[in-house]
């Protein structure tokens, strides 16, 4: 399966958009997929860990934020993802 820059680029916008509307089901289901086809990017984890923490998935969401942390950053964009889920780690974990 060929995937354009563009298309992925469009899937993490309508993933994130899926959430902000509390579609976190549809969310969810595109953040897998992306993971799936090789966007294995902090931001995709973090992103994914914010909708299972908001579905009270809790062990999911610790999970999905500690694989953000562990990714390597490469630009701004994946740091500030990196810095966020180290956040929410610190605070889940108490």
């Amino acid at each position: 399966m060929d995937i354009t820059v563009g298309e992925l680029h469009s899937q993490a916008h309508r993933s994130k958009a899926y959430r902000a509307m509390g579609r976190i089901d549809e969310a969810l289901a595109d953040f897998d997929k992306a993971i799936k086809i090789g966007i294995a990017a902090p931001s995709t984890y973090f992103e994914r860990g914010r909708c299972h923490e908001r579905k009270g998935n809790t062990e999911l969401a610790v999970a999905d934020y500690q694989k953000a942390v562990d990714l390597p950053a490469e630009d701004d964009y994946a740091r500030s993802a990196q810095a966020q889920a180290q956040e929410r780690l610190a605070e889940l974990r108490g």
